[in-house]
């Protein structure tokens, strides 16, 4: 999403962007489950005792956390999950691209959650291992660990950017529903931090639900596309004028 960075307060700059089903992060939930489901398996017996001898409140109750929207509708034909991962096994020849915010736009705004390193081999380790025809580096995979998630300033101060106008349009049925939501509320906490006036970030960015899948095009694109797009066209005519 270039809109997030050719903004700025210039003669020429992106003043307006509208986007549908975007990918705004390309580090998936079940990335950041398998994480977990790594750093679970390294817990020590000792630390799992700790953990059953506190005591549990019994009157407290935790909230049932809605299912996120890339488990409950990654097998919905208009866009599924599978063909997402392939996607990215085919954009991104490295895991640390995933990374990179002008891949993953919504890391301008918040950390990934994951963090990863690549561990340091020495010569004894190369020279312990049979010689074969691939790139030695393609056989190190990255350690992954789940960090805590925290926010990002942006745009920063005195770089003369000023976020655009935006409007993301999201299926409700899309598994890229969650993101697309994620996406608002961080550019609308972003406008806020800067705003002049009162209410200038629910002017500026908007977040629109489609039903189903809510594609604007492609075979499962919704049969009222043209009526959306219209509508968008219309959005982009009053944001110019």
């Amino acid at each position: 999403m270039l809109a997030m960075t050719e903004c700025q307060l210039a003669s020429h700059r992106i003043v307006a962007a509208a986007v549908n089903n975007p990918v705004a992060d390309w580090i998936f939930p079940s990335d950041l489950r398998q994480v977990q489901d790594a750093e679970s398996e390294n817990v020590s017996p000792g630390d799992e005792g700790e953990g059953r001898a506190r005591p549990q409140n019994k009157l407290k109750k935790t909230p049932v956390a809605r299912p996120p929207s890339w488990d409950t509708y990654a097998q919905n034909p208009a866009l599924p999950q599978s063909a997402m991962v392939h996607a990215r096994n085919v954009l991104f020849p490295n895991f640390d691209a995933y990374f990179d915010p002008f891949a993953s736009p919504i890391h301008f705004f918040r950390t990934p959650g994951i963090s990863y390193s690549v561990p340091i081999r020495t010569e004894d380790d190369w020279a312990s291992e049979a010689p074969n025809e691939y790139n030695f580096m393609d056989s190190i995979e990255p350690v992954l660990e789940e960090r805590r998630r925290s926010y990002r300033r942006y745009p920063p101060t005195g770089m003369g950017l000023r976020l655009p106008v935006l409007t993301v349009s999201v299926g409700e049925e899309s598994m890229l529903f969650d993101q697309g939501e994620e996406l608002v509320r961080l550019v609308k906490r972003s406008v806020d931090k800067n705003a002049v006036t009162e209410g200038e970030a629910e002017r500026r960015v908007g977040l629109r639900l489609r039903p189903g899948a809510g594609l604007w095009s492609g075979p499962f694109r919704a049969r009222d596309w043209h009526q959306e797009v219209g509508a968008i066209g219309a959005w982009f005519g009053r944001i110019l004028a």
